[in-house]
């Protein structure tokens, strides 16, 4: 019984360890397909134009 609880605690922690280092790559591949990206994306045109 311990040993299969270790090996569900192993697969659990390696998921989320995975899922973790993937949402970083999934956010960059979103924001290449959308253009704007980050707080960019927030912000108005208008005020994207300004030089200021």
């Amino acid at each position: 019984m311990k040993n299969t609880s270790i090996k569900v605690a192993w697969f659990v922690f390696a998921f989320m360890a995975i899922g973790v280092s993937m949402y970083p790559l999934v956010y960059i591949y979103q924001a290449f397909q959308e253009g704007e990206f980050g707080l960019r994306q927030l912000k108005a045109l208008d005020l994207l134009a300004s030089s200021i």
